[in-house]
């Protein structure tokens, strides 16, 4: 039997721009519209005044934080107090209809106590996952990758708006064209005050966006990275938006240019450039905006962490002193994401595969500097440097205090016999593979040259040279974020590990805060082209899924797509990607004969990724608006032909019926 040692060896191309954008228009006559915004919640001096879902909610997120005194008991009630006073805390309890815990607590019950309209039901032939509509924009410049997503701003948690709701793509195109687009009137029940759906607003912002656009607490702007094709120089540019009846995706608008100093002042639409510091492009690192501090965080090309500071709520500047940008030595950092427990910024290197913490700045229990400065860097973790390593953001628990990385060809070796012996081996040969993995880091790591130690093989079988396609992130189930035990949560990682022929999703279970087993689960294609996991519990205001003891209603799910899918409903074909949900909120029947809710099939392209990530909304519909819960993401095959019957990458909006 091999005995896996690890062992570490020592270890472009587009120009980056970071947009935002802002505004908000008046109800429509006639929809149905929810009872209430919920800008009665305020936590840490942000108030809340809707719900944004964007790339970053998927990678920092919280298990149960516990109450007061079991905080207090187990003398972690300053990690406790910075938890319940972090917007994100709050938005994830609104968003899964879960209780919160500290000062907004009366806020947030009294929120989910308004009575929401009924949803309406789903008459659809018991079908789980249904297209509803998709919009062609444009051939998006083969820059997409798997890990990209949309980003969702919801006005209410537990009922749809036809007006405020609205949904932003990336477009990744050419000059001709808009490079970012917003719709409204995204359900169905809006047909009857315009066209389903319908542009919101559109802009060519003068370059190609093509990474993950990051949402403000209150949906008035946004921001997204962009690849300047004009002056070959990274900027951060930031955009206030408004309505438009006559924009398009051929027809976009333009912004009016302003400085830096004018654009908290300036009038929508208009928009400001900052130039990025140093030489670095960017096309691997999308910008994780911090509500608390008003921060951005974004990595470049070259290694290096960049921070904006402010944002939305000053003058926009990039932060070129106390150390910053931050160097890691390391070529191309995938996304980061920032810690308000610890003060950290978790980032990883796409070549080689170290992971590096760093002082944000704003000193916490870990990062008390308040400078920029490597806090901890681990080993490399990947044995193919420069071509695999963390292609994504880590997934982060603040409250365990715990990051997840996903790496592509972790590298180890294994001793095997080259010579037998009539009393055993006589002499050894060092054999050398590659898995991919899901690493376990606590966020309390520090020093250079770290050895994690929570190492989890996802294949099952190793890969010779390398298994040739990135590892995305994956995601916890209902139970995770429901465990009792606060700050030592159990329950399950799903993630999807690849291999040159087929790739498969696994379950890590997560026992006490550690993981203790790994079940291979059913191949989901045979390509190693597979998203990331999307994680959501459908739970119509009530907790779902089983923790073995008691029965909850609502029924938990896990979203992937993947090329040429293998899954019983999926058409297997590399000409055809296949998105599958699966239920999962009862984590013991998980095996390699799982089955998908009746998969959703997408025109693809051979060799490539079939959707980016997935982004799902509320869990209910309401009244005039059917649909349990709606899922968004980009189909990438460029010749597509979409609903609306142009033809190119399609943004798409489907339904997740209710269980």
């Amino acid at each position: 039997m091999k005995k896996l040692i690890p062992n570490f060896p020592a270890a472009a191309m587009t120009m980056a721009a970071l947009i935002v954008l802002s505004i908000e228009a008046p109800l429509p006559v006639g929809a149905q519209e929810p009872p209430a915004a919920p800008s009665q919640v305020t936590v840490g001096g942000v108030k809340i005044t809707g719900i944004p879902n964007d790339w970053s909610f998927r990678h920092v997120v919280f298990s149960n934080a516990g109450t007061e005194e079991e905080a207090i008991g187990s003398g972690k009630h300053d990690e406790w107090l910075r938890i319940v006073n972090e917007p994100r805390y709050v938005i994830q309890q609104l968003h899964r209809h879960a209780a919160v815990q500290g000062p907004a607590a009366a806020q947030v019950a009294a929120l989910e106590a308004q009575t929401a309209p009924a949803p309406e039901p789903d008459t659809r032939s018991g079908r789980k996952t249904h297209k509803d509509w998709s919009e062609g924009v444009g051939d998006g410049g083969n820059y997409f990758d798997a890990n990209i997503y949309p980003a969702k701003w919801s006005f209410y948690p537990a009922a749809a708006s036809c007006n405020k709701d609205f949904v932003v793509y990336p477009t990744a195109s050419s000059s001709t064209q808009a490079s970012i687009i917003a719709y409204n009137n995204l359900y169905s029940g809006c047909s009857s005050i315009g066209t389903v759906p319908s542009v919101y607003w559109a802009y060519n912002t003068g370059g190609d966006v093509a990474l993950s656009p990051a949402l403000s607490i209150d949906g008035s702007q946004i921001a997204v990275v962009q690849y300047s094709t004009t002056t070959g120089t990274p900027s951060l540019v930031l955009l206030k938006w408004a309505p438009s009846a006559t924009e398009t995706l051929t027809s976009p608008g333009t912004p009016t240019g302003v400085s830096a100093s004018a654009y908290p002042g300036c009038t929508a639409p208009c928009m400001t450039s900052i130039p990025f510091s140093g030489s670095g492009f960017d096309y691997t690192s999308d910008p994780y905006y911090d509500y608390g501090t008003d921060s951005v965080y974004v990595g470049d090309s070259v290694g290096n962490l960049h921070k904006f500071h402010p944002i939305f709520n000053g003058v926009p500047t990039e932060v070129t002193v106390s150390g910053w940008p931050v160097s890691t030595g390391y070529y191309e950092l995938s996304s980061p994401v920032y810690d308000p427990v610890s003060g950290c910024v978790f980032v990883g290197s796409v070549n080689a595969g170290s992971f590096f913490s760093v002082n944000s700045g704003t000193p916490g229990t870990q990062c008390t500097g308040t400078n920029g400065s490597i806090y901890g860097a681990s080993n490399p973790l990947s044995g193919y440097p420069y071509l695999s390593g963390i292609a994504d953001a880590p997934l982060l628990d603040p409250v365990a205090g715990t990051a997840y990385t996903f790496v592509q060809d972790n590298y180890y070796y294994y001793k095997d016999c080259e010579i037998p012996g009539p009393f055993g081996c006589q002499e050894y040969i060092n054999e050398y593979e590659y898995q991919d993995a899901v690493i376990q880091f606590p966020t309390s790591f520090a020093g250079t040259g770290y050895y994690p130690t929570t190492t989890v093989g996802l294949n099952s079988v190793s890969c010779v040279n390398s298994c040739g396609y990135p590892v995305w992130s994956g995601a916890f189930d209902n139970v995770y974020f429901e465990s009792s035990a606060p700050a030592s949560p159990s329950g399950h990682l799903y993630v999807a590990g690849t291999s040159p022929n087929s790739s498969v999703l696994s379950q890590l279970t997560i026992t006490g805060n550690s993981v203790t087993n790994v079940v291979l689960g059913p191949t989901l294609g045979l390509s190693g082209y597979v998203s990331p996991i999307t994680e959501f519990c459908n739970n119509s205001l009530n907790a779902c899924a089983s923790d073995g003891t008691n029965t909850i209603s609502g029924t938990d799910y896990i979203f992937v797509s993947v090329l040429d899918g293998a899954a019983a409903g999926c058409i297997e074909s590399d000409a055809y990607g296949c998105v599958m949900s699966y239920a999962v909120d009862t984590p013991s029947s998980f095996n390699i004969s799982a089955t998908p809710n009746s998969p959703l099939n997408v025109p693809a392209t051979f060799g490539s990724w079939p959707t980016t990530g997935i982004i799902i909304d509320n869990s209910v519909g309401s009244g005039t608006l059917p649909g349990a819960s709606q899922i968004y993401f980009l189909t990438l095959d460029s010749s597509a032909t979409c609903g609306n019957g142009a033809a190119g990458l399609c943004a798409t909006q489907a339904s997740q019926s209710a269980p």
